[in-house]
């Protein structure tokens, strides 16, 4: 906020000698006294956030859905509460897509884990044969898991993971699109793109993620690579690209392709799924 501009709006938050930071949440505010660096504004914005990182106490398998588990400590182990900060983030970005579990061992010399009632269960520590702390493995099945090993982020870590999950964009050029796309009464997610665009690796990353939320309600997603398919793009008439569309279910031909809608969002690929929903 601008207080030379808004001063009526600055003197009602108390914000008469700038900068001051205040904090909104569910309507309420209160004056921000943290520190003033990026990490600890990243922290409190995380600590507001919905996360769905589950506290686990045994084997999560048989599940659906592949797994990332964090695993840490109780007490003593201040890197595993930043760790966890950055696993939350990463749960948020890795939306619908995937199971975010923590699990402490605190007993993994042990073998067991006690909880609240006495009952004891195999600790998960020495089956995936985590001895360091904080540890996150990628486990996307009962049989196969992996240590993830790279920069300690929320946007690495869920770019480790997208990579990792099936690919179900379709690659289409015109021919595809006239045979397949067109004719089809099912709905379409449609994405143009100049893959020479510097950002084009995270686009892509959430694209896919996009599609594989659309895929479990039967939209197919595919993908036009304009420096190979010129003539299609350019029938398209676009003036930049990337450019997402959706194209109607239950329409066909020319009556599909004039129905098509622009997307107007941020690219992150849970909103994309939610727009076309």
């Amino acid at each position: 906020v601008n207080c030379q501009q808004a001063r009526a709006t600055c003197e009602r938050y108390d914000a008469t000698q700038t900068p001051v930071f205040r904090t909104f949440y569910h309507g309420e505010h209160e004056l921000y006294e943290g520190d003033r660096t990026v990490p600890a504004f990243a922290s409190l914005v995380t600590s507001t956030l919905k996360t769905n990182v589950a506290l686990l106490s045994e084997s999560p398998f048989p599940d659906e859905k592949p797994w990332l588990i964090f695993f840490g400590l109780s007490q003593n182990c201040i890197r595993c509460e930043k760790r966890l900060q950055e696993v939350k983030k990463a749960s948020i970005l890795l939306e619908g897509l995937v199971n975010v579990g923590h699990y402490l061992c605190d007993d993994e010399e042990t073998g067991v884990v006690v909880d609240a009632l006495g009952d004891e269960t195999p600790s998960l520590c020495p089956h995936y044969n985590v001895s360091t702390f904080p540890t996150l493995v990628w486990a996307p099945n009962a049989s196969f898991f992996e240590v993830y090993e790279e920069h300690p982020l929320g946007h690495t870590i869920s770019n480790f993971v997208t990579v990792r999950l099936p690919n179900v964009v379709l690659m289409l050029g015109k021919k595809k699109v006239e045979s397949s796309v067109l004719p089809s009464q099912a709905g379409w997610l449609l994405c143009f793109i100049d893959e020479t665009s510097y950002y084009w690796d995270l686009m892509w990353l959430e694209y896919r993620k996009a599609a594989l939320l659309l895929k479990k309600e039967k939209i197919k997603a595919g993908l036009v690579k304009c420096s190979q398919h010129r003539d299609l793009c350019m029938e398209w008439r676009f003036r930049g690209y990337p450019k997402v569309l959706w194209l109607p279910k239950g329409l066909t031909g020319n009556n599909k392709r004039q129905a098509t809608k622009d997307y107007p969002g941020d690219w992150f690929g849970p909103e994309m799924s939610r727009w076309v929903l």
